[in-house]
């Protein structure tokens, strides 16, 4: 990411930490804040089935209550989100599962669906994990 893109998405969006285990991400730009949330709140809904997380937008903040662990999972799709939303003017279902996909691979947290049965990362990361085994064995 460029710095220029780095310095515009740290400036848009904002994020707070509470005591009880919640997150808010304060929007500074109301249009981004429509294209991460999107029509109807579609892509909140998708992304709190996604990440097992309970999601409530009022103003131009979303708030998220869950576990920290899946907080910052959330955090970092919206973050993803706000990324794809500057960039390309739209947020497409893919993205969606792609600002999950991305955090979970490296995360210890996945969601509910396995990452092998992902359509975008399915014959690939079975591909890397075979490779892996061999690789590492001695």
């Amino acid at each position: 990411m460029t710095n220029t893109l780095s310095k515009k998405i740290n400036t848009n969006l904002k994020f707070v930490y509470s005591d009880n285990d919640s997150l808010s991400v304060i929007f500074h730009d109301n249009d981004l804040l429509m294209g991460v949330v999107g029509e109807f709140n579609e892509n909140l809904k998708e992304l709190e089935r996604i990440t097992n997380t309970k999601l409530y937008s009022r103003g131009n903040s979303i708030l998220m209550k869950s576990s920290v662990e899946n907080n910052e999972i959330t955090k970092n799709a919206i973050q993803f989100l706000a990324n794809q939303f500057i960039n390309n003017g739209s947020i497409e279902k893919k993205d969606l599962l792609s600002s999950i996909d991305n955090f979970t691979l490296c995360g210890s947290i996945c969601s509910k669906r396995t990452l092998s049965s992902s359509p975008i990362y399915g014959p690939c990361l079975t591909s890397i994990i075979s490779l892996g085994s061999i690789i590492s064995k001695p």
